[in-house]
């Protein structure tokens, strides 16, 4: 704002400190949330409970293919799992 009216910038901030002191009721007006604002958090919100009911589902899978494999290892008597590390 300064500079399109060619004020220094200083001025400009004693200008609204001084009219702050002088009007201690004032209040400046609050951002209004406007539609598309309020759309994009209702997308993320969305997509945040997608990604947790996705993750839900995959730890649920995770599991389940481990105890396959626990019963297939307990049965067959043969590891199963890959060894990290090792060489081939």
């Amino acid at each position: 704002m300064g500079k399109r009216h060619r004020v220094c910038y200083m001025k400009v901030y004693r200008w609204v400190r001084d009219f702050q002191k002088e009007n201690p009721a004032f209040k400046p007006p609050e951002k209004e949330i406007t539609l598309p604002e309020m759309n994009q958090a209702n997308t993320l919100t969305r997509n945040i409970t997608e990604l947790q009911q996705q993750l839900a589902k995959e730890l649920l899978r995770n599991k389940l293919l481990n105890t396959v494999i626990d019963i297939a290892e307990a049965e067959l008597k043969v590891p199963i799992r890959k060894k990290f590390g090792t060489r081939q």
